[in-house]
This record gives C-alpha cells, structure tokens and sequence, in this order.
C-alpha cells in the first residue's frame, strides 16, 4: 500500500475521528500518521507508520513565543522513545514574527543530540 513513497499526516478537529478504526482503514492504502499537537493527552501513535508527525505551538493563545518548559520534558522522552525505534520524525513549529520557531527547532535539536 505505501509504492508510492508518500506520507500522509492527519489532524482532525473533532474527537470522533481519532478513532483507531479510521487510521486503520487510511493505512490498509497509504503511509499515514496523527498529526500529535496535544500535549495534555497521551501520544497515541499510529501502527503501521513508519514515521512521527507533531505540530508545536506556544500554547499562549497568540501563537507567538517560545514553547513551554513543561512541554519539553515529555516531548525529549517521547522523541527518544521514537528515535530507539528507527523512525523518520518530522516536527513543525509555528513561527512567530520573533522567530522563536527556529530557536525552538534549535533548541530541540540539542537536548535530543544529548546522551545519543
């Protein structure tokens, strides 16, 4: 079902979608992931994708700033536990007119490169 090459990220609105069933059913004929940008709840990761697809955001309501320190902590851990499996991670930060997208996308680079 993946021939193609593609990869597919998918991030629904509503909690009726984020039933195991329907990513079951995308990934029988293509390469598909949630889009994991909610941070009070668990990761639920999609089985058969071969990669990892988050979006940041501050969470201060104006999308602009840096992200929170209590984000970071569980992200490194979920990130590493990705990276021991061999997967392809992909993250998009949302930018701000500051540009705090890049220094947090440089920050998170060096905490993962840390004790690798």
């Amino acid at each position: 079902p993946f021939e193609s090459g593609w990869r597919f990220s998918m991030e629904f609105h509503h909690e009726s979608w984020m039933e195991d069933e329907v990513f079951e059913m995308l990934s029988r004929y293509v390469n598909v992931t949630r889009c994991i940008d909610d941070f009070g709840k668990p990761w639920k990761e999609t089985p058969n994708a071969d990669f990892l697809y988050m979006r940041l955001a501050p969470v201060t309501g104006s999308y602009s700033g840096n992200l929170q320190e209590k984000i970071w902590a569980g992200l490194i851990d979920g990130l590493r536990e990705f990276q021991r499996h061999k997967r392809h991670i992909f993250v998009y930060f949302q930018n701000d007119r500051n540009g705090n997208a890049i220094r947090d996308a440089m920050k998170l680079k060096k905490m993962l490169a840390k004790n690798n």
